[in-house]
């Protein structure tokens, strides 16, 4: 069961409950229910790995929103649901708005769309991890990399030779660039990639000299990475994705960056392996 993906279904009507779980009798997730939301933040307490959370709105006592409210605040990356008859409640849609509620869903609601909105849900899910570790791999890497540069300078007073210093600094940097397990690309704001890993010629499978000596991203880059080079640019955020590429799904985690005043964009490439196979870790 450790590898299912976990999900608390609230609701007062022990039918309905029962329904949610033939909904998802054929697929892989552990489906865990309560019948009110008091017994369902006790459920949550009880299991950490809930990923999802799915509530009704109308239940004696605490509300499905209230519910979902103390759910937000105690587990803030939990997807949440919410059933219910009534879409025009003031509160479900004020909640809706202030992003307490993921998705709401009418009653009686569709199977197929249930099934679908948690498969999306569950897979936004694990992207955001997977952007978190990511990113958290970055301030890693960068910590390190900003002590060396550190030593580099004390070097360089020390010994009184800028020009040799600043040359062994970038070799120094290209080693350690080298050493990192991310593909990283470093794109510049007209298009050409200034910075490039050994572990993103890997993953890519494209040499180091093609990635950096071409005219135009679209000639050597799949167009999935252009593309989002291109939106994380034009609106300055972050954003992250996937790619299928030679039977391997890549993880994808873009952002924003300067650089002395310059605007570049920074690409981390991860191996997830081939569908349905265990991670790769080259």
């Amino acid at each position: 069961m450790s590898g299912q993906l976990q999900i608390l279904c609230v609701d007062d009507e022990a039918n309905v409950l029962r329904a949610i779980e033939r909904v998802f009798l054929d697929d892989d997730y552990e489906v865990i229910t309560a019948s009110s939301g008091e017994a369902g933040l006790a459920m949550l307490a009880e299991n950490p790995s809930v990923q999802l959370v799915i509530s009704d709105y109308r239940m004696p006592g605490m509300n499905g929103v209230e519910f979902l409210r103390r759910v937000r605040d105690s587990r803030p990356d939990t997807i949440r649901i919410v059933l219910s008859g009534y879409a025009d409640t003031p509160s479900v849609v004020a909640a809706i708005n202030d992003g307490q509620i993921y998705k709401f869903l009418p009653k009686p609601w569709k199977d197929d769309e249930l099934r679908e909105t948690v498969n999306r849900a569950l897979e936004f899910h694990i992207l955001q991890s997977r952007n978190r570790h990511l990113t958290e791999e970055l301030s890693k890497s960068n910590s390190y990399l900003q002590d060396v540069n550190e030593q580099l300078e004390k070097m360089m007073i020390e010994r009184g030779s800028e020009l040799l210093i600043q040359d062994r600094a970038i070799r120094q940097s290209q080693k350690i660039l080298n050493l990192i397990p991310l593909g990283l690309l470093v794109i510049d704001s007209d298009g050409a990639v200034i910075r490039c890993n050994r572990a993103a010629e890997t993953l890519l499978g494209i040499p180091l000299s093609e990635i950096l000596n071409a005219s135009q991203l679209s000639i050597v880059l799949p167009k999935d990475i252009v593309l989002l080079y291109q939106d994380v640019y034009l609106n300055w955020r972050d954003a992250c994705s996937t790619l299928s590429l030679g039977g391997a799904v890549l993880y994808l985690n873009v952002m924003p960056m300067e650089d002395l005043g310059e605007r570049m964009v920074l690409v981390l490439i991860s191996c997830a392996g081939a569908a349905g196979k265990e991670p790769c870790h080259g």
